[in-house]
């Protein structure tokens, strides 16, 4: 459905205007605050790209360093300096060929950084990898965490370098700031209740395309005048990364929530039993009901059409499901979304612009095989093999703009040297961890554990200090550990882990490492249980509560307490729990619960190690039940605890009390509310 945003703006003025003559204008003009109305008032003027300093590019000073002009890092940046390519400084153009590479932590080639990073591969391949003949240099100003205007201000910045060509690998980071901005809040409130989500999404669609089509056009335009431009598109790993969190489906309709976890849980009972015919069918009705907001039905449309052999069908599904959560302004993985991807291809047929489209070159050198663990680490940053083949299809276009012969790419990407072994294992292991801290699967983050043992057997000492220093009752910075750690993991991993370390039970991870271990060595690392026993394991003087942050599965869990709200709120039917305990003690569970839907009460359920051990009834208000679990279903190690909450028809007034408040400026939820906790506290107690 087409939509006039600004005419819907110009009636949420009047609107507003019609308020403030009334009785309640105290209360809107409270409202406008919110809403930051008189910020805008303040300041109309749009966001533009930040000014540059003169003689600063990045973190680079224009200056002399050992008597040579050029750029030297600029000591007042020097807390940013470990986001940007570890060179202190940059000379004066020489006699040789220059090429700029801008990006973010893609092209700073994230997780290999410092030691083997895309620039450092390209400039290898401008050169035909002999030193000799190093003619080409490339200069690496990728900087992590680059946003959209900060990329425009450094590429128009990097001219003061006088490359021959600038290559732009972004595209991952212009998700950020989607959310609401002062009276944008009216028009989705609107948008939310008459069009429900969907309407949404739409919404944040046509802004997406409005102001990166905007701003890419016109930057790109101004930066073609100085020096040709190469734009890379980026690709996502289509194949292996999966949604962060449970939450999937957003508010629908009165009486569609029940129906559509219906649907999904007989769609994955069909495509484990091989019916594809029949899950794609129940999978259609979700995406009906959701109309493309949720991943859930899409990426089981996607499992069907690989199981039937066809990748085209597939990949269509798998990127509409990348791209189905615009409507979450909450946190995600980094990705280009195909808004992004078309707006940069449109680019092609502006002067001085070339495009290399990284979707296609991939599929076209993997026979159309969808994008995998085979070139991607986790969501969007590449392995060393995508990294050679990145700059390879960079490379195929710019050496003829450079004056060489036309290349092979494939060819040009199998001439590079792999990077060494320590460096390949560190990245590696990041990986697993960064994928399981995302909340992916067992299966990503082992398959990276043991690629990690594969390229160096040493990483084995790193993981066994890693998981001391996780299973360790005290903070990180105190445990041997930690300690032991920093001796013997490599600098590139230290500085992952110290940056991004999260102290938690990290379930999924431990698991990976300790499996990992096991099938390397051929000897069993089940003291791993042990470390976690003492340091997590419920006993009787020591009660544990499993809404505590050390057991959040994950960065992005929005379920666990946050400045939203107070307490575990289930956002999927069921809400998995992993905890560790001895099996020869029997266990009681206290849990404060409540529904959130008003009506006739229901019950939820207690399960653990898929064993129900009790229900209670569920009302709106809180209450307290008590759970015996005997020890002969408890596991000596991890055990599971699942709480089972109703799936009842969803409450009229959802979608309506969520537009409520997204037109008041205030904290809004749009995905259904399953139940709610604060506390859940296991007691161990001796027989």
């Amino acid at each position: 459905m087409s939509h006039d945003y600004e005419e819907m703006l110009k009636s949420h003025a009047i609107q507003t205007a019609r308020q403030l003559l009334g009785s309640t204008g105290a209360q809107t003009v409270r409202t406008m605050e919110r809403l930051g109305v008189f910020e805008l008032i303040k300041k109309p003027e749009p966001d533009s790209t930040p000014p540059i300093e003169p003689g600063l590019v990045g973190v680079w000073k224009a200056g002399e360093h050992e008597g040579k002009p050029g750029f030297a890092r600029d000591p007042e940046r020097e807390a940013e300096w470990s986001m940007w390519a570890d060179v202190p400084f940059i000379p004066a153009r020489s006699g040789k060929r220059r090429i700029a590479l801008i990006g973010e932590s893609v092209a700073r080639g994230y997780f290999y950084d410092p030691y083997f990073t895309p620039a450092m591969v390209l400039e290898r391949m401008l050169n035909r990898g002999s030193p000799a003949r190093a003619e080409t240099e490339v200069i690496d100003l990728a900087r992590n965490d680059l946003k959209p205007l900060e990329l425009a201000s450094l590429a128009q910045a990097a001219m003061a370098l006088q490359p021959d060509a600038l290559v732009i690998f972004a595209g991952n980071n212009w998700l950020h700031g989607l959310a609401p901005k002062g009276l944008e809040s009216r028009i989705l409130a609107s948008l939310l209740q008459r069009e429900g989500v969907a309407g949404v999404q739409a919404f944040y669609r046509h802004k997406l395309a409005e102001e990166v089509g905007g701003q890419a056009a016109e930057g790109l335009r101004r930066l073609a005048a100085y020096a040709p431009v190469f734009l890379i598109i980026p690709e996502f790993n289509l194949m292996d990364w999966r949604r962060e969190e449970g939450a999937d489906a957003p508010l629908l309709d009165e009486g569609q929530t029940a129906r559509w976890w219906e649907c999904r849980a007989h769609a994955e009972s069909e495509l484990n039993a091989g019916r594809l015919d029949a899950a794609e069918g129940y999978a259609r009705q979700m995406t009906a009901m959701d109309q493309g907001a949720a991943a859930s039905g899409l990426l089981l449309l996607a499992e069907c059409k690989i199981r039937a052999g066809e990748p085209g069908q597939a990949r269509a599904f798998l990127e509409a499901a990348r791209d189905a959560h615009l409507w979450d302004t909450g946190v995600k993985t980094p990705r280009t979304v195909s808004i992004i991807q078309d707006i940069f291809r449109q680019a092609r047929v502006a002067p001085g612009v070339t495009v290399v489209d990284l979707p296609a070159f991939f599929a076209n050198q993997r026979e159309g095989s969808l994008p995998d663990r085979r070139l991607f680490l986790d969501y969007c940053h590449h392995t060393a093999e995508g990294i050679r083949l990145a700059m390879a299809a960079v490379a195929e276009k710019l050496l003829p703009h450079l004056g060489a012969a036309e290349c092979d790419a494939a060819a040009l990407a199998r001439e590079q040297p792999e990077p060494a072994a320590e460096v390949e294992a560190s990245a590696r292991f990041a990986a697993a961890i960064h994928c399981a801290h995302w909340g992916q699967s067992y299966d990503i983050v082992h398959h990276h554990c043991v690629k990690a043992l594969a390229a160096s057997e040493s990483m084995a000492k790193a993981m066994n200090a890693y998981a001391r220093m996780q299973t360790g009752a005290a903070p990180s910075w105190m445990s041997l550990g930690a300690t032991e750690l920093a001796d013997v993991a490599p600098p590139s991993l230290t500085r992952y882990l110290t940056k991004y370390n999260l102290k938690s039970f990290d379930h999924t991870l431990m698991e990976a490492i300790g499996n990992a271990l096991s099938e390397k060595s051929g000897a069993s690392h089940s003291g791993f249980d042990q470390h976690r026993l003492d340091a997590y394991g419920v006993a009787p003087q020591r009660p544990v509560n499993l809404l505590d942050a050390v057991y959040r599965p994950n960065w992005t869990d929005r379920q666990w307490p946050s400045e939203d709200h107070a307490y575990f709120r289930a956002l999927a039917p069921v809400s998995n729990f992993f905890f560790m305990a001895r099996n020869d003690w029997d266990l009681d569970i206290t849990i404060d619960f409540r529904g959130v839907i008003s009506g006739e009460e229901d019950s939820f359920c207690v399960k653990v190690n898929d064993w129900e051990v009790g229900s209670d009834s569920l009302s709106m208000h809180w209450s307290r039940a008590n759970f015996t679990v005997p020890a002969a279903i408890l596991l000596y190690g991890v055990n599971k605890l699942a709480l089972h909450w109703p799936v009842k028809a969803d409450e009229p007034s959802g979608l309506k009390l969520a537009a409520d408040r997204l037109a008041r400026a205030l904290p809004y939820n749009l995905y259904p509310v399953f139940g709610e906790a604060h506390a859940l506290v296991l007691r161990s107690v001796p027989i």
